[in-house]
């Protein structure tokens, strides 16, 4: 009876190719199936599966909780978002929002939960998750010592980006803000909102997959 329901488990992984498919065939199997060797089987391919969902979505948040003393900022959040998809937060202030934006690029520890990001957790490879996202914030800290190009080359080397691509996307993103004519001034002499527009630009130069946004746009 046992190889039976072996065989029958086999069958129907082969038979469906898409993942909705086999985690409704995984729960089916939960439920119906009694053997405890055959549940703790169901239960590994169930769990790879729901890791093969996580890799194929852009931002993987899930049970993320932040307290601030008896404060809680982040109440158990859960949230999935595709590759494409634009995604807002609207709420007050003290609704939790920078928290998790904060949280999500990895310069705020939360108490728990998992975020991943393209499939990397931002607990365990930042780094590879920081190689994917753009983070703008609402009061960028920007060297004002330097020139505006003098930052956007900085940012630039940081992440590698080969000269012709920056070149490139410089002058693109640099005209489309309407901030060509400044870069050569320094950054210290810019307005608020010429200073959010370098740091969008400056976020843009390595094509990130992920940009996580937490400014107001009066200004631009």
């Amino acid at each position: 009876a046992a190889s039976d329901v072996y065989k029958r488990q086999f069958k129907y992984s082969r038979c469906s190719r898409t993942n909705h498919r086999k985690l409704d065939i995984c729960k089916m199997a939960l439920d119906s199936w009694k053997s405890y060797d055959i549940i703790l089987i169901s239960q590994r391919y169930l769990k790879r599966l729901q890791e093969e969902k996580r890799e194929n979505l852009m931002l993987y948040i899930e049970h993320l909780t932040k307290t601030f003393g008896e404060k809680k900022a982040v109440d158990d959040l859960s949230l999935h978002i595709v590759p494409g998809e634009i995604y807002g937060f609207i709420g007050h202030n003290g609704a939790g929002k920078t928290t998790t934006l904060k949280s999500v690029v990895g310069i705020q520890q939360f108490d728990s939960g998992r975020i991943t990001i393209g499939g990397h957790s931002i607990q365990d490879d930042p780094i590879a998750c920081k190689k994917m996202l753009a983070y703008i914030p609402d009061n960028p800290d920007l060297y004002e010592f330097m020139t505006g190009i003098q930052y956007l080359n900085f940012i630039a080397d940081i992440f590698g980006v080969e000269e012709s691509a920056r070149q490139e996307r410089i002058r693109k993103y640099a005209d489309l803000f309407e901030l060509t004519g400044d870069l050569a001034q320094p950054v210290a002499a810019y307005s608020h909102g010429m200073k959010q527009k370098l740091a969008i630009i400056a976020a843009w130069l390595h094509a990130p997959r992920l940009i996580v946004m937490d400014l107001s746009l009066i200004h631009i």
